[in-house]
């Protein structure tokens, strides 16, 4: 929130320090936060959409920024610094800014400030700590933003030195190579909802199967509460599960699954595990002894989210054929086209699997809750 407070003022401010590099900064952006009600239709059922966040932003922007302005009435002025400049000054801050990572494998170009690790958790005060820490190393970087993305061909990255910053070549460039500085493996989804373009062809594309189709199908587990404890304290229990572009189950969906029909020693016996390869070993024993249920669900999964978009792929495919659509219109429509491929081949797989593999071990449907124990939600 401090560099969107301090880029609305600066953007404002026809006398800033930064104006030769805030002039070249773009007047209007593509993402969908700036699409109309119509063009947002189009991406009704891909990520895209149910991780746009306008809503949130928004709600940031009133509760939070206003207030602020409103104690500095000589720096800023309502009607000048308003919702309109707020989303413009938050996505070019999504799409240019640069951040100092931890991690220092991390080739990541950053990120918005509201950003991944902590979706859907606002409660969660170790990730609120972790999106402060991350808040405060956003900066925007005059000059390094002018390298381009592709997808796959990141070959340049921005060091933090204790007094300047450097943008060098992380392998070697032969005179004349194009030097990209990219904003990491992201899917179509992603990069159109942050940044506002698409990659003709993205071997990162993916599909999100929401938590809360999980919860849902196993809302009557008596040890669902246990049991969601236990498989966040080992990663596996996510806000979402993403389908790769191979469109083999995530193995965290499958675990997650798998435990939820067994019963609550099992998920004692999980938490008494430490050692990595244990509760790898573990969780494989437990998708193979009711291998058949949990790729049943699973197909459910894929079923329920390819009924959450509006269109079939072949009616996308054909629309995307026409010559009239606007630029908007075809990057939504690759987008969809990517996700239900995706989703396609997810099906038929489960499908397949589930044509050889044969009838479970013996295994009970978890006992039903008592009426007023509730899972936690995300």
């Amino acid at each position: 929130m401090p560099l969107v407070v301090a880029m609305m003022y600066e953007i404002t401010n026809k006398d800033s320090f930064w104006r030769p590099y805030l002039d070249l900064l773009p007047e209007t952006l593509d993402t969908p936060m700036f699409w109309n009600d119509d063009d947002l239709e189009l991406l009704e059922g891909t990520s895209t959409l149910s991780h746009l966040g306008k809503e949130d932003a928004e709600t940031i922007f009133t509760e939070q920024i206003v207030p602020f302005m409103k104690l500095h009435p000589t720096h800023f002025d309502l009607k000048v610094h308003n919702m309109a400049l707020y989303h413009r000054v938050a996505s070019v801050i999504m799409a240019y800014s640069f951040s100092e990572d931890d991690d220092e494998d991390d080739d990541d170009e950053d990120d918005d400030e509201e950003e991944d690790c902590c979706d859907g958790d606002a409660n969660n005060e170790c990730c609120s700590q972790k999106r402060q820490k991350r808040m405060e190393k956003i900066a925007m970087v005059p000059l390094a933003d002018m390298l381009d993305h592709k997808t796959g061909c990141n070959n340049a990255r921005l060091f933090y030195g204790k007094t300047t910053l450097a943008m060098s070549c992380i392998e070697p460039c032969a005179a004349g190579h194009e030097l990209y500085n990219t904003y990491g493996d992201l899917s179509n989804s992603e990069l159109l909802r942050k940044y506002g373009f698409i990659d003709d062809v993205n071997e990162h594309n993916s599909v999100d199967i929401p938590v809360e189709m999980l919860e849902e199908r196993f809302e009557s587990c008596s040890f669902m509460e246990e049991a969601m404890e236990a498989l966040e304290e080992i990663g596996c229990w996510l806000p979402e599960f993403h389908i790769p572009a191979d469109a083999l189950p995530p193995q965290e969906l499958e675990a997650s699954i798998a435990l939820l029909f067994q019963s609550p020693k099992q998920v004692r016996a999980l938490r008494a595990l430490d050692d990595e390869d244990e509760i790898r070993s573990f969780l494989a024993t437990l998708v193979n002894k009711c291998r058949r249920k949990v790729s049943e669900t699973l197909l459910a999964f894929g079923q329920k989210r390819a009924e959450e978009y509006t269109t079939t792929r072949e009616e996308d495919e054909e629309r995307l054929k026409e010559s009239d659509l606007t630029h908007r219109q075809k990057m939504a429509l690759r987008v969809r086209i990517g996700e239900r491929t995706i989703l396609h081949n997810y099906i038929s797989h489960l499908k397949e699997r589930l044509e050889t593999t044969p009838p479970d071990q013996e295994t009970k449907e978890p006992a039903p809750a008592h009426k007023n124990k509730k899972a936690r939600k995300h």
